[in-house]
């Protein structure tokens, strides 16, 4: 199973959804055409577009009336965003781009019963702290290529001298 970037509204009016963003483009705004329709007077018909080129998540404004804001900065050409990464539009929308698993949540098992959770609390160590995700891999990989790319032109250049 893989895991997958959503936009995940954090703050506003559609608080708690979640959004795949994938090779499809997300466009953002109040109109009808729009994936993420935003209940907001302050947000645009049409706000921003989110979109997936060369392996990297770009978000544009669309000539809003009000503006894109990434990570507290309003933008004024397209910027890539990544995980962890906050955007905002309107008076109180804002979004975070975050990784998801593909994963079914397990149930969780059944705790102790209270007659033995005094003695069991007492004798339990502490949990072992979580092992850090793993980050994606895509920027590992471009850079690769970037550098394959180079050598083979370096090596064309210095052939053809």
């Amino acid at each position: 199973m893989g895991r997958r970037l959503q936009l995940v509204c954090v703050q506003g009016g559609l608080l708690g959804q979640r959004f795949d963003v994938q090779d499809v483009e997300l466009v953002l705004g109040r109109g009808e055409s729009c994936n993420v329709r935003i209940p907001d007077t302050g947000v645009s018909r049409e706000h921003a577009r989110i979109f997936v080129h060369n392996g990297a998540v770009w978000v544009r404004d669309a000539g809003s009336r009000n503006g894109v804001v990434v990570n507290g900065k309003k933008i004024q050409r397209p910027a890539t965003i990544g995980p962890g990464d906050t955007l905002s539009v309107g008076e109180a929308n804002t979004f975070q781009l975050e990784w998801r698993s593909d994963e079914p949540e397990r149930p969780a098992a059944a705790g102790p019963t209270p007659a033995t959770s005094a003695a069991s609390a007492a004798s339990a160590s502490p949990a072992a702290p979580a092992a850090p995700a793993a980050g994606p891999r895509w920027p590992l990989i471009a850079g690769v290529g970037a550098l394959v790319l180079v050598a083979g032109a370096l090596a064309l250049w210095v052939a053809g001298s």
